[in-house]
């Protein structure tokens, strides 16, 4: 490599730990380890490059054999590509692997300049392979850094994808496991998968892209553990077209437009103990339904969870703070359960029910310091239940700390704390009904005079973890009227011109 080569590469690499090795105190007080993917500069920069090496075309178990440095192509042995620095001139691949199924290893392999308008072009490419490790390779200025057509078993581990149309592809891809990679500053996707499932992604750090992750068409079981996606223009992570059953676990992400999103037909999935933080929209269900989202923190955004024709969901045990405009918000959707969240500081909204959101349950939920109401149903909204709540310091300004506008929605044993007596006959149950705002002229008849912190056999109440600690949102609040419209939201789906 030439000797300017190598040291702009090592300024950029150098840049990228410096920006990502900032650490920052997370909902629970502890700190995160931004730095969990980046670059092995010993193995890209220190290693025995060769000086543009030509690049490798490889098809079937036989030329595998005559083509690679040395091992035997057996799992302990494994064929070798390792120290190339490939320049694909900009028309071509630079290591295309296919139709093999003994074990490869391309190790500590630069390839660059396959060019960025054909999706045929690819850094690497495995066609139709299996039992691949590619490990410590950096890719750059490729339309696919790393791109996997057909193939299944193989392990792509602490490589950067950085500046391609595309960091790392999965196409009709199964049981893949990614590890440790770096998928940066890519024009389009991180890492973009489609009709790919049952793979595994762990600790990738995915940083300003269009898209961190985007899993397309039917990619079913794939799961998302430990992963920092930040700062990408448009989604974080995008679960779309039918991907179902995947799981998401320990995920930070933090500083893009959505921050994660289920859409059309994306049912089924699993979001547990996920950071969601400085997005502009924290979780996105769009027409997806029978998912599960347990004890996410979702902050600092301006809207929190938004749900649009999205229904039979869970919500349980998820803490979503000092999100700008609202904490939650139901449009044409129902028959979802919320329960036992702890919801506290959104300028205008808590829980936002509108346009035919109708049976869902809200239900030990401890709702806090929202400015406006705590829980608002529209006029299309009907046959909701909000039952053993707390209401604390909502809409102060106000009568009430809820408003009814809808049809059938029933309050009742909820704790509110402007409302706690008289209590005559110490029944715990104040005498009079709580009054609700609204056209709908809803009380609560048993509002209780104390706060429920106990476990019952109505569930586990919401509590507030005094190890929180909040900061303020970097994302800039909206207009009210324009943020709640449907309209506007569609609007803006619409501007998203994703691939």
């Amino acid at each position: 490599m030439k000797r300017t080569q190598i040291f702009i590469v090592l300024l950029f690499v150098i840049f990228m730990l410096m920006l990502t090795s900032t650490p920052f105190t997370d909902p629970n007080g502890v700190l995160l380890d931004i730095q969990k993917s980046q670059v092995n500069l010993e193995t890209v920069l220190i290693g025995k490059f060769t000086e543009y090496s030509e690049p490798v075309f490889i098809d079937g178990n036989s030329e595998l054999h005559n083509k690679t440095d040395q091992g035997n192509g057996t799992e302990l042995d494994p064929y070798l590509i390792t120290n190339l620095n490939v320049n694909a001139g900009g028309v071509d691949l630079g290591i295309s692997i296919q139709n093999t199924d003994k074990y490869l290893l391309i190790d500590n392999c630069m390839v660059s300049n396959s060019g960025e308008e054909y999706e045929s072009n690819a850094g690497i490419m495995l066609n139709s392979c299996q039992n691949v490790r590619i490990e410590n390779c950096f890719l750059i200025d490729n339309y696919y850094g790393i791109s996997l057509y057909s193939s299944s078993n193989n392990f792509l581990i602490n490589n950067s994808a950085i500046e391609n149309e595309i960091g790392i592809d999965l196409d009709n891809s199964p049981n893949n496991q990614l590890i440790q990679n770096n998928a940066t500053n890519n024009i389009h996707h991180g890492i973009f998968g489609w009709n790919s499932s049952n793979n595994l992604f762990i600790n990738n750090t995915v940083m300003n892209n269009y898209n961190g992750f985007l899993i397309r068409y039917n990619s079913d079981h794939n799961q998302f553990i430990n992963n920092l996606v930040r700062n990408n223009s448009n989604c974080g992570i995008d679960l779309d077209l039918s991907s179902q059953n995947n799981q998401l676990t320990g995920n930070t992400v933090i500083e893009n437009a959505f921050g994660v999103l289920l859409e059309y037909d994306s049912n089924n999935n699993h979001l547990i103990n996920n950071i969601i933080m400085n997005n502009y929209y924290g979780i996105w269900l769009d027409s997806s339904s029978n998912s599960e989202l347990t004890n996410n923190t979702v902050m600092n955004n301006d809207g929190g969870f938004s749900l649009f024709s999205s229904s039979d969901n869970e919500f349980i045990n998820n803490t979503v703070l000092n999100n700008t405009v609202y904490a939650m918000y139901l449009y044409f959707s129902s028959y979802n359960h919320i329960s036992s969240n702890f919801i506290k500081n959104s300028t205008y909204f808590g829980i936002f029910l509108c346009s035919y959101s109708n049976d869902n349950i809200i239900s030990r939920n401890k709702i806090s310091n929202i400015g406006d109401y705590g829980v608002s149903f529209d006029a299309n909204s009907s046959n909701n239940e909000v039952k053993w709540n707390d209401f604390v310091n909502n809409n102060l300004n106000g009568d009430s700390q809820a408003i009814d506008n809808g049809t059938n929605n029933i309050f009742d044993y909820n704790y509110w704390n402007d409302h706690i007596n008289p209590d005559s006959d110490n029944n715990m149950i104040v005498d009079t009904e709580y009054i609700i705002d609204g056209t709908a002229l809803s009380t609560d008849s048993h509002s209780r005079v104390n706060s429920d912190k106990q476990t019952t056999t109505m569930g586990t109440m919401a509590t507030e973890d005094t190890n929180t600690t909040t900061t303020p949102s970097t994302s800039s609040g909206y207009n009210l009227i324009i943020l709640v419209s449907f309209v506007f939201i569609l609007a803006f789906r619409r501007m998203k011109n994703r691939d």
